[in-house]
């Protein structure tokens, strides 16, 4: 997952061209996909067009910069509709590049996306779910016992929780859910030994 992780700078032309086109309304959406049209020459064109066919909505928002169509969310799961929508006009011609986090230059410093993910568990799946959010580094803030099972509160980089939804449906045989949002921007610290970017 680490190679999702996307260095940019204040030069970034797709950066600057979201600012410039209407992005800043939702500045802070802390995960980003650029989808491509596979046999089209200009991608903007393309960006324009696939902007036409998406209602708009508080989840997520478009922009058409050089490179193609620029999809930011609130979270992975924000992302989902606007892609469907483009899959089934463009079919096997859409070429959508994988999730990455954001990062921002807050005060002289970047800063990367910290989340907070809840996961609601069966018992039988409670030790696993545990176990899996520590391995990827997330600190456990709480953990519930509920009439229908357990929640789990933690919270990590969303670098570390980029495709978590796909992971825990694996880890608990599909029955649970789970949630992410955006909690703060903090300092971008260097990965751990061992999971450099």
């Amino acid at each position: 997952m680490s190679a999702r992780l996307h260095w940019c700078g204040p030069d970034d032309e797709e950066d600057v061209v979201a600012r410039t086109f209407g992005m800043t309304k939702h500045g802070d959406f802390p995960v980003e996909q650029l989808v491509r049209h596979a046999t089209l020459r200009f991608q903007r064109g393309f960006a324009h067009q696939a902007m036409r066919l998406i209602e708009d909505s508080d989840a997520f928002t478009l922009a058409a910069v050089p490179a193609g169509l620029l999809i930011r969310g609130e979270n992975e799961e924000a992302l989902v509709g606007p892609l469907d929508i483009l899959r089934q006009v463009h079919g096997e011609d859409l070429r959508v590049a994988p999730a990455r986090a954001r990062h921002l230059f807050i005060d002289g410093r970047w800063c990367e996306p910290i989340m907070q993910v809840r996961a609601h568990v069966q018992p039988e799946h409670l030790s696993a779910v545990r176990q899996d959010f520590l391995a990827l580094g997330a600190t456990l803030l709480d953990i519930d016992c509920l009439a229908d099972g357990w929640v789990m509160r933690a919270e990590a980089p969303l670098r570390d929780l980029l495709g978590y939804g796909a992971r825990l449906r694996r880890l608990a045989g599909g029955e649970a859910s789970h949630c992410i949002w955006l909690d703060r921007y903090a300092p971008l610290q260097p990965p751990p030994l061992g999971r450099a970017a």
